[in-house]
């Protein structure tokens, strides 16, 4: 039923004509600082931002003469940096993690029309997560450096609030070009199930570039 109301709704929109295309997705991520404490181990966790790619479609329903409803959906693997410090049994440690975190976002935006080719949006994403997230760590103790390497299903999905701003000039009649810097700020703690971590979200500034057809 609810599936058949969206469709009723955007069939009504559609009216007005609507716009979709495809686009490509840059993203400098990271996560929120966090410890994590077990029997035998207590690290401070520092996260850096880090760059991923993505791509996916975008389209673009007018719903009146100033705003429009934007739905996107792409796939990004984004890029996890940690640097972290503690003990181990006892022992200082230091080291870093690098790791990936493949999800599909599907973003939902109102869009407020300031001129002719700029807009202003704000609305919330959810992020599905998929496949499978690899990581390396290299620690050091007692001057001794190691490295191992892991991968788990990734499996935590991630939702929020997102802000940005775009800038849409028509290339032809049909044709316009999207482009757009995004601000994501996450709410589901990235942290839920592991051991002894605290909790954590995600933050990251997208930029998209894309093509939107007039239909």
């Amino acid at each position: 039923m609810k599936i058949i109301l969206i469709l009723s709704f955007l069939m009504g929109v559609s009216a007005f004509g609507y716009e979709i295309g495809p686009v490509g997705v840059i993203s400098s991520y990271a996560q929120t600082s966090y410890t994590q404490t077990t029997s035998t181990t207590n690290f401070s966790v520092t996260p850096s931002s880090a760059i991923g790619y993505g791509g996916g479609i975008a389209s673009s329903f007018p719903l009146n003469a100033n705003f429009d409803l934007e739905i996107r959906a792409f796939y990004i693997n984004q890029s996890i940096k940690n640097t972290f410090t503690g003990t181990a049994s006892g022992f200082p440690v230091s080291g870093s993690m690098t790791s990936n975190a493949p999800f599909v976002m599907v973003p939902l935006l109102i869009n407020l029309r300031v001129g002719q080719m700029l807009g202003l949006h704000a609305g919330g994403y959810y992020g599905i997560a998929t496949g499978t997230s690899s990581s390396t760590t290299t620690s050091t103790v007692l001057g001794v450096t190691t490295s191992t390497n892991s991968s788990s299903s990734n499996t935590i999905n991630d939702y929020g609030a997102v802000g940005g701003i775009q800038f849409k000039p028509g290339l032809s009649a049909n044709v316009n070009l999207l482009i757009s810097a995004d601000y994501y700020y996450g709410f589901a703690n990235l942290n839920s199930g592991t051991t002894g971590a605290g909790t954590s979200t995600g933050q990251s500034i997208q930029g998209t570039v894309g093509f939107l057809f007039k239909m």
